[in-house]
């Protein structure tokens, strides 16, 4: 007979489950080649994974693509973002028949990279410089097979006037777990919410470094047990004290649904979140929250040593490029300044998840070093697909898993 405790965490895992999407070796040195010369000219494709084609003369990412093209005339750049382009982009990932010609350096995510690779869709390059290691992705045997291009890393939003009328410490990143429990029974008994975010990898994240567990292998990505360990059960049960609910994930405008995060932040009725900063591919926090001055973001609590656990894409060169070359120029161009690369990095997740007719906003200067710390300190999570503006599932739609439905409703 199955426990109570293990029903938990399975009953966890499905719920978290379906607010997911889906869910040789030539090093490639840096090749000179001068074709202004001889008159000639050579093409790049880029592949970028942006919202609803948002790429204008404010995109930090397109813009930097733009200037390297503008340095090298022998060099026609073409930025392939479209919806349309990245729905047919799966067929020729995998060696099919697909639509349309595939790009020479093309944005996936971690995941997508250890299978493309293991395939030998994709290649590693030469990227070691020392001062570059935080930002390149690496394949198990350690051959480098991508450049970060966004990380959506976890962060710690609050109500600094509630925290102030409760009389809380301010979050911070000497926080240990004992802190953050202590927080969220203070705010809880005032009667305020605490929103921790029902992912897999928000999970991970517990697992972690509260527990000393973890879901599955990062690099194989075979789940191997997390149902049966310890770890899991301990995570799930914190999970469950905090008591997020799932109308936290309604992400759309306050009129349609007032209850939802992170309009429930801010009108106060929930006082601490732990969520991502960007939201890949949902309602953009941080375009809303950081408008509203009682809104602040601090670093994940659990110490110093903390891992974060983000959502990772970065950019691959395709086996099947003939530009190969100067595929690499790029990269190198975009990393001549590793730490501007890095401020780069969280500019772009706060962009390319705007909606058409946003304005683009710059992160303002308090917010963004504490997300590229945490960037930084981040590993990609285990658990994350994302290859088009498509992410998720409606969780209101009936006739999709309706046995999941009835536990979301209780």
């Amino acid at each position: 007979m199955i426990s109570l405790r293990r029903l938990l965490v399975i009953g966890f895992m499905l719920i978290v489950s379906i607010t997911m999407a889906s869910c040789q070796m030539t090093n490639h040195e840096d090749v000179n080649i001068n074709l202004e010369e001889d008159g000639l000219t050579q093409s790049l494709k880029v592949g970028i994974v942006t919202r609803m084609g948002y790429l204008n003369d404010n995109h930090v990412l397109g813009d930097n693509i733009r200037m390297f093209g503008d340095k090298h005339s022998d060099i026609d750049i073409e930025i392939l973002n479209s919806k349309r382009y990245f729905l047919d982009m799966s067929p020729w990932l995998m060696g099919l028949e697909g639509t349309g010609t595939p790009p020479d350096l093309i944005e996936i995510t971690y995941n997508q990279m250890l299978n493309m690779y293991h395939h030998g869709k994709i290649e590693p390059f030469n990227l070691n410089d020392p001062d570059l290691q935080d930002l390149v992705l690496t394949a198990p045997d350690g051959a480098i097979i991508g450049l970060k291009t966004r990380v959506d890393p976890l962060i710690v939003y609050y109500n600094e006037e509630i925290f102030d009328r409760v009389g809380l410490e301010k979050p911070s990143v000497d926080w240990d777990w004992a802190m953050l429990d202590h927080a969220i029974g203070m705010l809880k008994a005032a009667g305020h919410k605490v929103h921790i975010m029902l992912a897999p990898f928000a999970m991970e994240w517990v697992m972690m470094n509260r527990y000393g567990g973890r879901i599955s292998d990062p690099h194989d990505m075979k789940f191997a047990g997390y149902l049966d360990s310890e770890e899991a059960i301990q995570a799930a049960e914190w999970f469950t004290w905090v008591g997020t609910k799932r109308e936290d994930y309604d992400f759309e405008t306050p009129e349609r649904y007032p209850n939802a995060m992170p309009y429930v932040l801010i009108n106060g009725e929930v006082a601490l979140a732990i969520d991502y900063a960007h939201r890949m591919g949902g309602y953009h926090y941080e375009y809303i929250v950081q408008r509203n001055d009682q809104i602040k973001i601090a670093p994940l609590p659990g110490g110093r040593d903390t891992v974060n656990v983000g959502l990772t894409m970065g950019f691959s060169i395709m086996s099947s490029s003939p530009n190969k070359d100067i595929a690499m120029r790029l990269l190198r161009y975009l990393t001549e300044d590793g730490e501007g690369y890095m401020y780069d990095i969280a500019k772009y997740g706060l962009q390319a998840e705007q909606r058409m007719g946003e304005v683009v906003l710059d992160i303002s200067t308090d917010r963004l070093p504490i997300i590229v710390q945490e960037i930084k300190r981040s590993v990609p999570a285990s658990f994350f697909f994302r290859e088009s503006e498509s992410f998720g599932v409606n969780l209101h739609t009936k006739n999709m898993y309706p046995l999941l439905k009835d536990i979301i409703d209780g």
